[in-house]
């Protein structure tokens, strides 16, 4: 299972990836998770506008993408 839904098939999330945002308030933080788990974008306008830094960690190559 996963806290991760996708919006478009409603499936669990389930990947090695694991998805974290900075942001200025945990609620804000919290909700683009889910958007940047389903995008994988880290250098979205959305996140931006939001003020907000979103991390990947892949465990597949032990990178961090950052933006």
């Amino acid at each position: 299972m996963s806290a991760l839904v996708s919006s478009k098939t409603r499936a669990p999330i389930v990947e090695p990836d694991a998805y974290s945002v900075i942001a200025p308030s945990c609620m804000i933080a919290d909700a683009l998770t889910k958007v940047l788990a389903q995008t994988k974008q880290t250098d979205s306008t959305y996140l931006r506008r939001f003020g907000a830094t979103g991390l990947i960690t892949s465990a597949r190559s032990n990178e961090l993408e950052a933006a």
